[in-house]
C-alpha cells in the first residue's frame, strides 16, 4: 500500500487503470507521507496507465477497439487473443458484453486520443497524481502499429521519438 512504502521509504507505484479514483489520493497520501531511510531519500512515485496515441482522436479509438473488446470479452468469460482493429470495430456486441462494457471495465483513466489529446490529459493527470514517472501500457496487435503510437507518445510530451 501507499502508506507501507511511504513507511518504509519505498518507491511506489500505481496502475490507475484498475482503481482510477483511488489512483491521485494514494499516490498524494504516498509522497505526503514518505520517511526517508538514508540521508537523501526522496520519494519516487510511479503511475501506470493505459495509453494509445492515435494519429488522432478517432483513429486512436480504433486501435484501442481490440484491447477493449478482449478485456470486455474476458469479463463475460471469453478469453481469447487480441482481435485485429478490422474485425473488433466490425465487433457486433452482444446484450451481455454490451452490460459488462457498462458495470465492469472502468476506462476513465486510459488515455486515449491524438497527441494534443495524450498530453493534455497526461500533464492533467501528472499534476493530480504528484508523479515522478508514467509507465504507459500500449496494448495492440501490430508491432509497427505500436511503434508508432509509441514515437506520437513521445513526440506529444516532448520526448525525441526513436
Amino acid at each position: 500500500s501507499a502508506e507501507t512504502a511511504a513507511r518504509k521509504g519505498l518507491g511506489y507505484g500505481f496502475a490507475a487503470h484498475t482503481n482510477p479514483d483511488a489512483a491521485a489520493p494514494a499516490l498524494r497520501r504516498y509522497r505526503e507521507t514518505f520517511v526517508a531511510r538514508n540521508a537523501g531519500d526522496r520519494p519516487h512515485a510511479i503511475l501506470a496507465l493505459k495509453v494509445m496515441t492515435g494519429e488522432d482522436d478517432e483513429h486512436a479509438r480504433a486501435l484501442e477497439a481490440p484491447s477493449h473488446l478482449g478485456l470486455v470479452r474476458a469479463r463475460v468469460g471469453i478469453h481469447e487473443p487480441l482481435r485485429s482493429v478490422e474485425d473488433a470495430l466490425a465487433h457486433r456486441w452482444t446484450p451481455e458484453e454490451l452490460a459488462a462494457a457498462e458495470q465492469h471495465v472502468d476506462t476513465r483513466a486510459d488515455v486515449i486520443g491524438g497527441p494534443e489529446t495524450v498530453r493534455a490529459r497526461i500533464e492533467q493527470l501528472a499534476e493530480e497524481t504528484l508523479v515522478d514517472e508514467i509507465i504507459v501500457i500500449t496494448n495492440t496487435t501490430d508491432p509497427a502499429e505500436r511503434r508508432a503510437a509509441h514515437a506520437r507518445f513521445a513526440t506529444a510530451i516532448g520526448l525525441p521519438a526513436r
